[in-house]
């Protein structure tokens, strides 16, 4: 009986030491997801600011030289952009045209193909028919 009481009193122990890990897991885990709310605000803050700036050296044609080289770089990024979406735009253009036109051959292959029937009769049913037809050239 003894050995059942230390290995329930250290199961006991074991469990409690779970319960504390999982708690301070679900507690660092929701500390982690404040702290990401945190950063992303500070980031779209940043992306505003940036903007603004952007927005006004544009405008105004004033800004200091370490501004005036990013600006530049963001419009060619904005224009390498611009060619991207166009050879985006085309290719989906070309491959729904591809599309379409595969949809036409399939059709035309459906339409091209042919029904066989067939119909089994019975060999006395030939025998009829065979006589049927042999009557008539000797009436002839």
């Amino acid at each position: 009986m003894s050995s059942f009481k230390t290995f329930e009193t250290k199961a006991g122990h074991l469990m409690g030491n779970f319960v504390q890990k999982g708690s301070e897991l679900v507690e660092t885990g929701k500390i982690r997801l404040s702290i990401g709310r945190e950063e992303r605000a500070v980031d779209e803050l940043f992306y505003k600011i940036g903007e603004a700036v952007y927005d006004n050296c544009r405008k105004n044609g004033v800004s200091p030289n370490y501004i005036a080289s990013d600006c530049d770089e963001v419009d060619e990024h904005r224009t390498n952009i611009a060619l991207l979406n166009a050879k985006l735009n085309a290719a989906r253009t070309a491959t729904e045209e591809m599309g379409a036109g595969v949809k036409q051959e399939k059709e035309a292959v459906q339409e091209k193909e042919v029904t066989i029937d067939i119909t089994i009769e019975d060999k006395k049913d030939k025998k009829d028919k065979k006589e049927e037809r042999e009557e008539p050239k000797s009436q002839e």
